[in-house]
């Protein structure tokens, strides 16, 4: 299938990323192990990844926001700290190991052959490569990725045996504050457990406009609870109890669009790569199989069909209150529907399309 990319903002980009690791490791499987159904979206099994250290920590969409880690202050303090060490003159009585040369340190033990092995060597770096618009798999060319050198994809360059050559920068994926996701594994169940006790009490639960749920009227906000709960529906998650499933109203694939949002950048954005990727993290699937979107279909104009009331700040600085249909206001009134993409790429865009509606109902005044 044509690889194809659109720019725009409001648009869906036709791309993935990961590290070489990854992008060697996830290669579309000829048979899918299909274990249950969400909707109209059959998902496989299970398996949750290990938390991963090897993430820079940036923010979102391609900006340092000083996020966990990578290139903020900490990097700079280790700088100073080994100038400090190089400054010390030849009387000082430190010993010479503690110079960081840790083959002359007594205390350091016997190393583990094997230790790190599991930290990042997978996750470390997410590349933008060409990708399937249907299922996500990166589209090859005589065995080697196609690795984009911008966000746009306007450039790539072949990977050299899976690695990316020597000299070139890959453009990279952005998790943002979804990389809350790689804590322990009980951090994302007791989040689980919080909204589902939420829900197991309800007496209304609803959607909000970004298509988020709202128990007992107030949204559910906490990204980790949003993520949990997608990472649920996907998985078949046995808390998901026939009971509770019954009080989501909606449709639960258009639901889990919304809650992969809901846990994402503000800010940022959502594309087919966030989308592969974030599933293979998070275990939703392995890394030889991919979600099947194939019967997904998403229509922005009818999803987003209502009114939205809002503030507006005009020139001279006077604020006004207006009215505007959600497609104009939000969308630039820009046409979507499931003839524009196809599988996957219809639900990265109705997942892109909550989290601008997100991030325009959580902006106290807009500008004219």
């Amino acid at each position: 299938m044509k690889a194809y990319n659109i720019t725009a903002r409001n648009q869906w980009r036709l791309l993935g990323a990961t590290g070489a690791a990854l992008i060697a490791a996830i290669v579309m499987a000829n048979g899918s192990n299909i274990a249950m159904t969400i909707g109209d979206i059959d998902v496989v099994g299970t398996a949750y990844a290990e938390p991963d250290s090897g993430d820079k920590g940036k923010g979102s969409h391609g900006a340092n926001r000083g996020g966990q880690g990578g290139t903020g202050s900490g990097g700079q303090m280790g700088k100073g700290a080994a100038k400090v060490l190089d400054a010390a003159d030849d009387d000082s009585d430190r010993p010479a190991w503690a110079g960081g040369d840790k083959e002359l340190n007594p205390h350091r033990g016997t190393p583990n052959p094997t230790s790190g092995t599991k930290k990042g060597d997978a996750y470390g770096d997410l590349w933008v490569v060409v990708r399937n618009p249907v299922t996500g798999e990166p589209i090859l060319v005589g065995g080697e990725y196609q690795v984009c050198l911008d966000a746009a994809c306007t450039e790539t360059v072949l990977t050299v045996g899976g690695e990316l050559p020597e000299g070139v920068t890959a453009a990279e994926v952005e998790l943002g504050r979804s990389n809350v996701v790689r804590s322990p594994e009980k951090v994302t169940q007791h989040a689980l457990d919080e909204v589902l006790t939420k829900l197991t009490s309800a007496t209304s639960v609803t959607l909000d406009s970004a298509g988020r749920l709202m128990i007992d009227g107030a949204t559910v906000d906490s990204p980790l609870e949003n993520l949990a709960l997608y990472i649920a529906l996907m998985t078949g998650d046995s808390k998901l109890t026939p009971e509770l499933l019954a009080k989501l109203p909606g449709d639960t694939s258009a639901l889990a669009a919304s809650l992969l949002a809901g846990g994402a950048d503000k800010t940022g954005e959502i594309t087919l790569d966030f989308l592969v990727y974030f599933n293979v993290i998070t275990g939703i699937t392995d890394t030889g199989t991919y979600v099947d979107y194939g019967t997904f279909d998403y229509d922005r104009a009818t999803t987003y069909s209502g009114e939205i009331t809002y503030f507006v700040q005009a020139a001279d600085g006077t604020v006004t209150e207006v009215t505007k249909p959600i497609l104009e206001a939000v969308f630039n009134n820009e046409p979507y529907t499931s003839a524009d993409g196809a599988g996957a790429s219809d639900f990265t865009q109705a997942a892109d399309d909550a989290l601008q509606m997100i991030e325009f109902i959580h902006t106290q005044i807009h500008t004219e």
